[in-house]
């Protein structure tokens, strides 16, 4: 696990920047953590056999052989090259990426024509970064005749087209895993790749090819132009042998470890590695010292998580006269914390750092900070330089960031001790920021925004450390159109794993807020129980899971409503009342 510098005051981690430092080993002994990191199940892929163009082919049969050869993966797509002209079919290129488009549309054809006009849901580009997507899409397919009579696409279009449910079939989600910059923690890169094709060399060498581009500012890797990665074999045994290119040797014993660390939990999502055994020209590579096989245990990688290992499942709650703890697994009355924060009146937002040892509160109507330990030791006031202060959020490491106000609008602040820094946020123009909350590895940020029209956006945004700290390339979150639910009101958000979300938000601002998971590419959105009793929810709170649980314990979600009580998700049907006389909700981190 890297050795983290000391965190000497309320250092927010996006303003840190600099290189890779200090030593990284790989536990050998201890309690194993379970890497489990793909948080995005699917189901397995299911490609049909495509057969080339029959003889005398009506332009009818050419459209409909050509889309569902598109739709079916095969390597280099030769079978769907064969409905196009000869004089094309060599310049075709489908790894230049995927338009989604909606279900039960197809192309026209006519006597001697065929074109397609159908609306864009979303586009997986050439990096296999999926972004939600709107529009419509319109090809002309310019059908020709060959030099034997036989009908021919003269124009295929760019990349692959295929509908939502051959997507969703053909292809499956995959994270890439990255490093954060300067401590060394692993920060999930969400890709789409074809489940047939999926191969554990051909996840590797995708992994050293590097992150995407949205990404891509915000973190490192210990591959680069030189070091590759040539083949993966899996053995029966999960034993899995990678073979690296020479270049590897150059990589110094601090790098190694980390190395090792993006490749088991990059590969780990297959579900057939236990172990890694790493070569350079067929002779074992030392990843670690004091490792005599060379055998490199997946489960011993638990300390790289995006999501920090000791995390507190603790959940808290302000009440008008302080701070409880309250009990989210059973009926019991809420307790008072130790100390001053227990009795600190008009509590208006919260945070728990990650460890459960110590609040950030804001009161004086969202004009008062005061951070500190639970406990005996009164907490200390910190000059936030701003007005009306809202939604503080501790990271992983216990640092501090809080959104507030000033003449431009609301801006996110890192405080530093006792001095606050504003971190500009670059946003699309005439929006502006209505919430942000740091995702659990500190590198990405999930927004809402708010445009011209009222209309609130759902977005990602990357944590910039070059130079100033910034917030820098919107992408907004895009729901399928094949979802009944189209929201465009949220009033929270918080992050329940590395690659996922919950919010609350309502299709208008006039509609009944609800609760919402889903995928942070907009995939998988889950209303979170039925109608809520306790008036309109106001905020919501989770734990983060590492991989699928955090220890043995499910994913917990908590709301709390404007009729002043707190409520635990319990299943796809309810919501069940903790306790009345709440305020506010938080969990740690």
């Amino acid at each position: 696990m890297a050795t983290r510098r000391q965190v000497t005051a309320m250092l927010v981690a996006l303003a840190v920047s600099g290189g890779l430092s200090g030593c990284v080993n790989i536990p050998s002994t201890g309690t194993p953590h379970a890497v489990d990191p793909s948080a995005r199940p699917s189901a397995p892929p299911l490609n049909r056999e495509v057969q080339p163009p029959p003889d005398d082919a009506s332009i009818r049969e050419i459209l409909d052989g050509f889309m569902a050869a598109m739709a079916n993966y095969q390597p280099n797509y030769e079978v769907a090259r064969k409905y196009l002209a000869p004089d094309v079919g060599d310049n075709w290129r489908p790894e230049t990426g995927v338009r989604i488009i909606a279900n039960n549309v197809f192309p026209t054809a006519s006597d001697d024509s065929a074109s397609l006009s159908a609306p864009l849901v979303g586009r997986v580009d050439a990096q296999n970064a999926y972004e939600g997507a709107g529009g419509t899409i319109r090809h002309d397919f310019k059908m020709v005749r060959d030099a034997n009579g036989q009908w021919r696409i003269g124009a295929p279009p760019e990349g692959l087209v295929m509908t939502e449910y051959d997507f969703d079939r053909t292809y499956r989600p995959i994270n890439l895993y990255y490093l954060e910059p300067e401590l060394g923690f692993l920060v999930p890169d969400p890709i789409y790749l074809p489940g047939d094709g999926l191969t554990p060399s051909a996840l590797a060498r995708r992994l050293a090819i590097g992150p995407t581009e949205w990404l891509r500012p915000g973190v490192v890797s210990m591959f680069n132009d030189k070091v590759t990665i040539v083949s993966v074999t899996i053995g029966q045994d999960g034993v899995t042998q990678v073979a690296l290119g020479d270049q590897a040797l150059a990589l110094s014993e601090q790098q190694r470890p980390l190395m090792a660390a993006q490749v088991a939990w990059t590969l780990a999502q297959l579900g057939r590695v236990n172990a890694i055994r790493f070569t350079v020209n067929d002779t074992p590579f030392v990843v670690a010292p004091g490792q005599n096989d060379q055998t490199v245990r997946v489960d011993a990688m638990g300390g790289f998580s995006p999501v920090a290992d000791k995390i507190s499942l603790q959940l808290f709650g302000a009440r008008p006269d302080g701070l409880v703890r309250l009990d989210d697994t059973q009926d019991q009355p809420p307790v008072p914390v130790d100390g001053p924060l227990g009795q600190m009146q008009w509590i208006e937002d919260l945070a728990i750092s990650p460890d459960g040892n110590r609040a950030a509160v804001i009161t004086g109507t969202g004009t008062q900070l005061f951070v500190g330990p639970i406990g005996d030791q009164p907490p200390v006031q910190v000059q936030a330089g701003a007005s009306q202060l809202s939604r503080p959020q501790f990271t992983r490491f216990g640092d501090l960031v809080v959104q507030g106000r000033q003449e431009g609008g609301t801006q996110l602040w890192a405080i530093r001790e006792d001095a606050a820094e504003v971190v500009p946020i670059e946003l699309p123009k005439s929006r502006s920021l209505v919430a942000a909350r740091i995702s659990p590895d500190g590198m990405r940020a999930a927004v809402i925004i708010t445009d011209d029209n009222g209309v609130d956006h759902l977005g990602l945004m990357v944590v910039s450390r070059s130079g100033s700290p910034r917030l820098i390339g919107f992408r907004e979150i895009v729901l399928k159109p094949s979802r009944t639910v189209t929201l465009q009101s949220f009033a929270d958000v918080v992050w329940t794993s590395a690659t996922d979300l919950a919010v609350l938000a309502a299709p208008t601002a006039e509609d009944q807020v609800r609760a919402y998971t889903l995928g942070q590419d907009g995939s998988e959105l889950l209303a979170l129980g039925s109608a809520f009793d306790g008036g309109q929810p106001i905020r919501i709170a989770s734990t983060q899971r590492r991989g699928v649980q955090i220890g043995n314990s499910q994913l917990k979600v908590a709301m709390v409503g404007d009729q002043g009580s707190a409520w635990r998700y319990a299943d796809v049907l309810s919501w069940v009342r903790i306790a009345g006389d709440i305020t506010l909700v938080a969990y740690p981190g």
